[in-house]
């Protein structure tokens, strides 16, 4: 699982650097068939490496990338959480244990990138959705390109925006993070530097004279200012999703999610405005319950610690295992394929308070399983 055979789901090698002795650690999404979806062996994999990495003098910093030219990585392995909890149900059993493995440590693996003492760079070219968007998220150093797709499409299958979402989302300008996790928008490179989910902007076609320029910085007490340096040297394309904060502050308003569905069911699809006719569809097709899951995510995570933020979503993705619509949505949308999930509760207005509030309480007796983070 971590060597540099053609057959391992994550390949790891080490670049030599001009400095004698010293290597770049590169690590790299090996499933290009699945987009580079996050299997546990790629999560456990990662995590080994790093942790190896961590403690290897002779490693000045790391590069992740994505096998193949489609995606660096299109999220978790949600198929194989759906597998957890239809095997759990088969035999009369809790699926609390098997789908905490996998949350777990993908969770671990998000907060080992975020606090990890030496630099790391993610090349985030291609589908960066989900449990993607948790590994580059972390990183010191998170380059997009001019094929860069980022989304967090979890509402769309019962679920809600995760790996660190209730952190990051809230820092968003304006209500442009409630926007991303209500309606999955899918957003560009220089949108990603907007929002906060990027640093850099490099063309696709640079990146084998970037990891050469990266070979060749010095390694001293500047690694990092070294790194930014050579990586800031390519202008900045216009966002447009900056140009449309306002308007979508608008659409967003609202102290309930009753309101923000009305607005949007209210308003005329446009064929001249595809982020609009792409977020009215996902608010109207989305699981009722991931749609105020989400907004009571947003509203209680503001200034929320990055630890907190784990610890809540290991809960409350526990939880989403334990309610139909997260299964439901995995089934219609990938299992089945059938795209046409039975949601319960069907409708927004039926989605209760309690209903909510029971996803944010922990199903364990003991304490969170993250508390020692």
């Amino acid at each position: 699982m971590t060597d540099s055979s053609q057959d391992a789901v994550i390949l790891s090698e080490l670049i030599p650097c001009k400095v004698p002795g010293k290597f770049i650690g590169r690590i790299t999404l090996n499933s290009p068939r699945t987009l580079n979806s996050l299997s546990l062996d790629m999560i456990v994999g990662m995590r080994e490496i790093l942790h190896n990495w961590e403690r290897d003098a002779r490693v000045a910093m790391l590069f992740i990338d994505g096998c193949g030219e489609k995606a660096f990585c299109a999220g978790g392995d949600v198929k194989r959480i759906h597998g957890f909890i239809a095997h759990a149900r088969a035999s009369a059993a809790d699926p609390v244990a098997l789908c905490q493995v996998f949350f777990e440590n993908e969770y671990r693996l998000d907060f080992a990138i975020h606090r990890y003492p030496k630099p790391i760079v993610v090349w985030g070219d291609g589908i960066v959705m989900g449990g993607g968007i948790g590994i580059m998220n972390g990183a010191s150093h998170r380059i997009v390109t001019e094929t860069t797709m980022m989304a967090m499409p979890e509402i769309t299958i019962g679920l809600y925006p995760d790996v660190a979402a209730s952190y990051f989302l809230p820092k968003m300008p304006g209500r442009i993070g409630l926007f991303l996790a209500m309606t999955a928008a899918r957003v560009n490179g220089a949108d990603a530097l907007f929002v906060g989910l990027a640093d850099h902007y490099l063309p696709r076609a640079s990146k084998a004279k970037m990891l050469d320029a990266l070979k060749s910085i010095r390694l001293d007490s500047g690694l990092a200012d070294e790194i930014t340096r050579v990586l800031s040297a390519h202008k900045v394309p216009h966002s447009p999703l900056k140009g449309r904060q306002k308007e979508i502050d608008s659409w967003m308003a609202g102290d309930d999610v009753e309101t923000i569905y009305d607005r949007f069911q209210a308003m005329e699809p446009r064929d001249d405005d595809k982020l609009l006719t792409a977020a009215r569809q996902t608010i109207l097709r989305g699981s009722p319950s991931s749609l105020k899951i989400a907004f009571e995510q947003y509203r209680r995570s503001k200034g929320i610690s990055l630890k907190a933020a784990f610890e809540q979503e290991l809960v409350m993705s526990i939880q989403c295992c334990l309610h139909p619509d997260f299964p439901e949505g995995v089934r219609a949308l990938l299992v089945d394929k059938d795209n046409a999930p039975k949601w319960s509760p069907g409708a927004v207005g039926e989605v209760s308070q309690v209903l909510v509030n029971e996803h944010f309480k922990a199903p364990w007796p003991h304490e969170n399983p993250l508390s020692d983070l």
